[in-house]
């Protein structure tokens, strides 16, 4: 293994993310997450005895190899590191189009449209990706005031999901104002009107 190839899979790492994080559907993340981590783990193990091994001919490069596995592998495990990453330029990246969406709530060209749930939209269009496991976003409208959620991290069961929500509901505010005060490392303002929250 040269060291081209170790860059090779750091490339192909960060584009399974960005697959996983986009394109995979939130109920199959936990599987993958554990099988890479498992894969990833096996592989920092095999370097670990070949180093042992060979440890009066040990190259930079089985360093290198160690370091990269291990880093690979802390990041897999401990997901929300890189995630966050994601995140940040997902905001920055996608506001505009969330705007187009929230303008669209607000004119009524978009409303709850699944037989299953008077809550969700889904959206008319797969890409771009504005809100995680299908392009699905929450509704809640009163007349003028408006709360749509975007999905950033979908979970399932009863793990939490995290969020960008667009509200002019005074209540909602206040409550998300709440939820920033209480617990301000997993939830923040945004900018007016947006918040990312971690909740059930």
């Amino acid at each position: 293994m040269k060291g081209k190839f170790l860059i090779i899979i750091i490339i192909v790492w960060i584009i399974w993310k960005l697959i996983e994080h986009y394109l995979v559907p939130y109920f199959v993340v936990p599987i993958l997450w554990l099988g890479l981590s498992l894969l990833l783990l096996i592989v920092l193990i095999m370097q670990l005895f070949k180093l042992i091994k060979e440890r009066k001919a040990s190259t930079k490069l089985r360093f290198l190899k160690i370091l990269t596995f291990a880093i690979l592998f802390y990041l897999t495990l401990y997901r929300w590191t890189f995630d966050k990453v994601i995140e940040k330029i997902d905001w920055h990246l996608l506001y505009d189009k969330r705007m187009e969406i929230v303008d669209q709530v607000k004119n009524d060209k978009l409303k709850s449209n699944v037989s299953w749930n008077n809550w969700i939209c889904k959206l008319p269009y797969e890409f771009p990706i504005v809100s995680h496991g299908g392009n699905d976003i929450g509704i809640s409208k009163d007349k003028e005031k408006v709360t749509i959620t975007f999905f950033v991290f979908r979970n399932f069961f009863s793990a939490p999901s995290t969020k960008f929500i667009y509200t002019t509901h005074e209540e909602d505010i206040r409550y998300f104002e709440e939820q920033v005060a209480k617990n301000p490392t997993n939830n923040w303002k945004l900018q007016t009107n947006w918040y990312r929250i971690l909740s059930e």
